[in-house]
């Protein structure tokens, strides 16, 4: 395995958003982090592996980003649990997770019977889906609403369905997902006659690209963002004195290689930007993914106050991301007595523009 090929320099460690919350429990003797979960399950069996943290990763990337031998742990792990869903020694100890992919199956979402939030949008055909994704429907649908006003505002001709989730989820913590669901959806997308669809969530768009790779649609998939910048031109002043970060999540940057639609939308309107210590390829997980919001909240919330603290310490005023999820989480790592705004790029475009600080025209093909 190329985990025995290591060099011992520790900057996994130093970057993993695992490691530094819950600290030597992650990991085991002699290999601490996710390369160590890793080697204990594949030499010592699942059992091992799940007692060092197997189901603490957040696959999120990162240290296969700065390992100098590009060793991915998250990749391995997720590879892992699959093995311990199986296994008959751990029959009966991960329920949390059984439970969680049972709740999918049973209600098409993660989220169970929690309401799903209905949103005015146009109804009937159109050239473009918005595809809104489990956490847009249900915690962030006050975001999801601004999406769909700015839209409106733009005039972007597009509709809603009667979306299925992705199950990305499922993958990420050891099951495989339906890949019917994704089938289901295109198949909705068509009816609808459209050629494109937009995602709030980058998760949803990653899931559906690596479904096209087998069974293409000819569908263009792409994010909100991505869209308003091919076919808008927007203009700003730089009157604003508002301070503004970027958070990459971690399925549009390292999972899609998409870093800079939004940094070069801010530049175009001559807002002021500051980096955060960690951000492009190297930026932190908000501690949302793999699962670990659902099965480990405290430390989930751990990793978001992490982030959210290098923009305090860059004194931004607004984080911004492109990801439903990461905002979510990151809104978790706010103190009550702070100032700092956590917004997805959509709903900060609309925002502007109704305060009549952002003007758009659009750009004729």
């Amino acid at each position: 395995s190329d985990l025995l090929y290591r060099i011992g320099c520790g900057n996994c460690l130093l970057s993993c958003p695992t490691y530094n919350t819950v600290g030597n429990t992650f990991g085991t003797d002699g290999m601490l982090g996710g390369r160590g979960v890793a080697l204990a399950s594949l030499q010592n069996g699942v059992a091992e592996g799940v007692r060092d943290g197997l189901f603490l990763c957040t696959t999120c990337g990162l240290c296969g980003e700065v390992c100098p031998v590009g060793i991915d742990a998250g990749k391995r792990l997720k590879a892992l649990r699959k093995k311990a869903l199986t296994a008959p020694e751990l029959s009966g100890q991960l329920e949390e997770v059984t439970l969680l992919q049972r709740t999918i199956d049973q209600h098409g979402t993660p989220y169970g019977t929690m309401e799903r939030q209905a949103f005015e949008a146009p109804q009937g055909s159109a050239p473009i889906v918005l595809y809104l994704g489990c956490v847009g429907r249900t915690t962030e649908a006050e975001s999801t609403t601004h999406a769909i006003e700015l839209l409106k505002r733009l005039r972007v001709p597009f509709t809603l369905i009667d979306e299925l989730c992705c199950e990305a989820v499922k993958g990420d913590t050891g099951s495989s997902p339906n890949p019917d669901r994704i089938r289901q959806n295109i198949e909705g997308m068509k009816r609808a006659g459209a050629d494109t669809v937009l995602f709030l969530c980058p998760t949803c768009l990653k899931t559906f690209l690596e479904f096209e790779k087998e069974n293409p649609s000819s569908l263009v998939l792409e994010t909100v963002t991505s869209y308003l910048l091919k076919h808008f031109r927007f203009s700003g002043t730089a009157a604003d004195s508002q301070t503004i970060t970027y958070h990459d999540p971690c399925h549009l940057g390292r999972g899609l290689g998409t870093f800079d639609a939004t940094r070069n939308l801010l530049k175009n309107l001559q807002k002021k930007t500051v980096e955060m210590e960690h951000h492009h390829q190297e930026s932190l997980c908000c501690g949302a993914g793999g699962g670990v919001r659902g099965f480990y909240p405290r430390f989930s919330r751990e990793m978001a106050r992490r982030r959210v603290k290098e923009a305090e310490e860059v004194k931004a005023d607004l984080l911004l991301t492109d990801c439903l999820s990461c905002r979510h989480n990151l809104k978790q790592g706010v103190p009550f007595d702070s100032k700092l705004q956590v917004l997805i790029t959509a709903e900060y475009l609309l925002q502007e523009i109704e305060a009549g600080r952002v003007q758009f025209q659009p750009i004729k093909t």
